[in-house]
Order: C-alpha cells, then sequence, then structure tokens
C-alpha cells in the first residue's frame, strides 16, 4: 500500500506533483517527510525518503534546499548534480528504476 507522509515546506505544486507520482509508481511504496530528525546539519531542509516495494529503508533521500534539490541513493551514497525542481529529481528516480 503506498503512502505519503509529507509536512514537509513543499509549496502545495510540489506535493501535488509528488502524489501524483507516487501514484503512478509500483515499485515505490512509501515516502516520508524526514526532514524534523536530528541530522545534525545547520539550515533548514527538506529531507524526504522514498521507500521501494520491500524495503525496510530507504532507496533515496530527496534533499532540498532553498530552490536547489540533490538525489543521494542510500545504498552506495552517490549523489546527483544540483537539480532545480522536484520533477527534475523524481525523473532521476524513474530513470534508476528502469535501469
Amino acid at each position: 500500500m503506498q503512502t505519503a507522509n509529507i509536512r514537509a515546506a513543499l509549496d502545495p505544486a510540489d506535493r501535488d506533483l509528488l502524489s501524483a507520482w507516487l501514484a503512478a509508481q509500483d515499485r515505490i511504496d512509501s515516502i516520508l517527510d524526514l526532514s524534523s530528525r536530528a541530522w545534525h546539519i545547520p539550515g533548514d531542509r527538506t529531507i524526504i525518503g522514498v521507500f521501494e516495494v520491500g524495503r525496510q529503508q530507504a532507496s533515496w533521500l530527496i534533499v532540498a534546499e532553498r530552490s536547489v534539490w540533490v538525489l543521494a541513493q542510500c545504498e552506495d551514497g552517490t549523489v546527483s548534480g544540483p537539480c532545480t525542481t522536484l520533477a527534475e529529481i523524481l525523473g532521476l528516480i524513474d530513470h534508476r528504476l528502469v535501469s
């Protein structure tokens, strides 16, 4: 069952985009707002965990600060280059899901 628990500082358009993206995915189980956890890093950031079906840990972290977005792959620690939109980040995940 897909779930979205997002309280992050996303604007309504990005919330709608994220919800629609999740609804269209068959390999993503849930997305979870992890922003309020103690990350021990300065500044306000949006951090969203993306969980694949059957996995207990997040596969990716979507991280946003101001107008810059990056995607961190949890398995190997790689981080994407900076993107300017959430849609670009979701496209990166889509690409990795089909690879």
